[in-house]
């Protein structure tokens, strides 16, 4: 009888066990929609007062359903994302504004057509943020359904320990759920991790087929670089530990075949967009890489550009661990300790030695990106979740451990129980302030961006009368997609007529207002969305005076770069005619000019300074000597004394005198040799003035050939600046 009734009750139980991924399924789920609606809840309680403001000025939810709403971002970078998005959904793939052109400023490939569906699917206006935390909640849920397998080799109830250990940081939530691409990159790399480990699974069992795991992995690793291409050392790590376990199970052979298949279309994905951006860009790298990353500064030099590096490095360990991980001070490094633990016991090891690869890999590769300080560290968050699922593990060893080991050993093994626990709880209780904060935070910036980027945004595109028809910034994500017109990001992000704005932005604003010139005058922007503060003399010299219908000031300010966006009529006149010589003589006609501090101008001319990192790019505006009521603006190349400048000049009449006529404007007295082709033809003094200036001096005919190399060196104590040089010849 008893056994009859034993053996029911050990059905019943296999039957309830068989149900248990599904009980661990809704947990994480349950678990991940709380968060959300915490961090989403917070946003949404915000907006509430922000809609409130907004109604009692110009906006009109009635008349605008689609602009005004209770979703916003905390990072304008998102709307980015969603101008990538609405562009590709009207057919311009690729581009930041529908017309603009090629753009490789977005920082993922694929995220915007994820975002594009949920725009085809009615998710329209800000309602694409809704569709954002859609994906979001979705690819959390996933990745967390996928990593249960690094617990296999621990009892199931330790894999609990991966929801709440996932979302147990609030920086990290707040990224996740923030509308950037973290959470599908999550998503992809888990699906990515589990290819892998069927693929040593299947290397050490001699009847494992590896060609439909192979074909997935490679898939996958595919997929990551195109959510997030500088991810390119996460599949590098997938890659190279798949051909380790390869390598040690099956032979060289097949290691080089599995290392070859999982990696080459990741790999031919990043040349492929390598090849494309030098093609419609003139740039290898992507934009976002020449606007943020260090190693393309014109001003730093290489150990500068090191130590730089090694700062970023310790920042993203330190902030991290001091500020994100607990209030408490030191006690952040519990979640290393507990990450470090997992890579002691065998059942977790591989999936312990992956996830530090992966962590210490994606440090590696951010600590490049001198803005990994902003935005609340979200460059650093990859990193953050590695180490959190890694941490995971070796809670779940240590918790689990009395239950595991044999009698002798479990006093020392309740002791590792016993301090884990005491760690979790000090840990989680100080965790919980800090996701508070979190929350708060991620609130308030949402309604910063609202109540500042979209408004201004909005009033530019609906409210002004005339309408503008180009916009120029400095952020271009929330203002161009509230306004749904041409823009001009004056950073570089977004693409405009294949002018290289992010390659101009490393020299400053005169190298940026070179690239504006160049633009015809129907297609400039006729209005700057700005921070005054920090263009310079942009908004003095550019601009008509402010628009107050679109000058907003966003209250409590914690994310936005100032708490006002400035809107100007923007007035880019003394440009105009700005480009011909002054003091050119009747029978003399331009055969060639280079246009200095225009890099598009330097570039075509093959324009070199011996050490460019002790170079500048500046600008003057003075009165058109040909007619004083306008002025002309010309920026200029600023270049130290004792270096040398050199370029070429082509187009030339070989065997006539070439007459080079230097514009200068002198804050102080100058001095630069001139030689051609290494053969010194002599100096040009010049002289401090407050006027446009032109100084010209003679190339011999016997030293004059269809292309010249010309050499300028400074041989004054002051450094020297030109703003243009043109080469004239008489006419025949």
């Amino acid at each position: 009888m008893r056994s009859r009734f034993a053996s029911t009750i050990g059905a019943r139980l296999r039957r309830l066990s068989a149900l248990e991924p599904l009980v661990y399924g809704c947990v994480a789920m349950a678990w991940t929609l709380l968060m959300a609606r915490w961090f989403y809840g917070s946003m949404r309680w915000q907006l509430y007062n922000a809609i409130a403001w907004a109604q009692a000025g110009e906006y009109d939810p009635a008349r605008h359903p689609n602009l005004v709403g209770l979703w916003s971002a905390p990072l304008d970078d998102v709307f980015i994302h969603f101008d990538f998005a609405r562009s590709a959904a009207r057919g311009f793939a690729f581009q930041w504004i529908d017309g603009n052109g090629y753009s490789s400023g977005g920082t993922s490939l694929l995220y915007p057509f994820v975002l594009a569906i949920g725009l085809l699917a009615g998710f329209r206006g800000l309602a694409l943020m809704h569709w954002a935390a859609i994906i979001a909640v979705v690819s959390v849920t996933t990745t967390l359904l996928s990593l249960r397998r690094a617990f296999d080799g621990l009892p199931r109830l330790a894999s609990y320990l991966l929801p709440f250990a996932l979302m147990g940081v609030g920086a990290l939530s707040w990224s996740l759920f923030s509308g950037m691409e973290l959470a599908l990159f999550l998503a992809i790399w888990s699906a990515a991790a589990l290819a892998e480990d069927d693929l040593v699974l299947q290397s050490i069992s001699s009847n494992g087929n590896q060609t439909r795991c192979l074909i997935r992995l490679a898939i996958l690793n595919l997929a990551i670089i195109a959510t997030r291409p500088e991810a390119v050392s996460t599949v590098a790590v997938l890659c190279l530990a798949l051909t380790w376990h390869v390598l040690k199970n099956r032979g060289r052979r097949s290691a080089l075949i599995a290392l070859v298949v999982a990696a080459g279309p990741a790999g031919c994905l990043l040349i492929a967009q390598a090849i494309a951006n030098r093609w419609l860009t003139g740039d290898f790298a992507a934009a976002g890489a020449l606007v943020k990353l260090e190693l393309y500064s014109p001003h730093m030099q290489l150990a500068e550009t090191f130590k730089s590096y090694i700062f970023f490095l310790k920042y993203q360990v330190l902030r991290v661990t001091d500020w994100h991980f607990s209030d408490v001070p030191h006690l952040g490094w519990v979640v290393w300790i507990f990450a470090a633990v997992a890579l002691i016991p065998k059942p977790t090891r591989n999936w312990a030695a992956l996830l530090w690869a992966s962590l210490l890999a994606w440090i590696a590769t951010v600590a490049f990106n001198g803005q990994v300080r902003w935005q609340n560290e979200r460059y650093t968050m990859p990193a953050v979740a590695f180490l959190l699922i890694a941490a995971a593990l070796g809670a779940g060893f240590l918790l689990a451990l009395p239950f595991q080991v044999k009698k002798s050993s479990r006093p020392t093994a309740f002791i590792a129980f016993a301090s884990a626990a005491v760690a979790l709880v000090a840990y989680t209780n100080s965790q919980a302030r800090c996701t508070a904060r979190q929350v708060w935070f991620f609130g308030r910036a949402s309604r910063n961006i609202f109540d500042q980027q979209l408004q201004v945004g909005h009033r530019l595109g609906h409210l002004l009368n005339p309408t503008p028809h180009r916009i120029a910034m400095g952020d271009a994500g929330a203002i161009p997609y509230a306004a749904d017109m041409p823009g001009l990001d004056l950073i570089g992000l977004g693409g405009t007529d294949r002018l290289p704005f992010a390659r101009a932005a490393g020299w400053g604003i005169g190298a940026t207002v070179e690239l504006i010139q160049r633009m015809s005058r129907d297609d400039r922007p006729d209005v700057l969305a700005i921070y005054p503060g920090w263009w310079q003399e942009l908004p003095l010299w550019f601009s008509d005076g402010i628009i107050d219908r679109a000058t907003v000031t966003a209250r409590g300010n914690v994310i936005c770069g100032g708490p006002t966006k400035v809107a100007y009529h923007a007035d880019f006149s003394s440009l105009d005619d700005a480009e011909t010589p002054l003091s050119i003589r009747p029978n003399e006609h331009v055969v060639a000019a280079l246009d200095f501090g225009d890099i598009v101008s330097e570039r075509a001319h093959d324009y070199r300074i011996s050490k460019p990192w002790f170079s500048y790019v500046g600008m003057k505006k003075l009165p058109d000597p040909r007619n004083l009521n306008r002025d002309i603006w010309d920026a200029s190349r600023i270049v130290d004394p004792a270096l040398e400048q050199s370029f070429t000049l082509a187009n030339l009449k070989a065997g006539q005198p070439v007459r080079l006529l230097f514009r200068v404007a002198p804050s102080g007295p100058s001095q630069v040799r001139v030689a051609i082709d290494a053969k010194n033809i002599g100096d040009l003094a010049f002289p401090s003035s407050d006027t446009w200036e032109e100084i010209s001096i003679t190339v011999p005919a016997k030293q004059v050939s269809s292309r010249l190399r010309v050499f300028l060196t400074s041989t004054s104590p002051s450094a020297v600046e030109i703003f243009h040089l043109w080469a004239v010849q008489v006419n025949e």
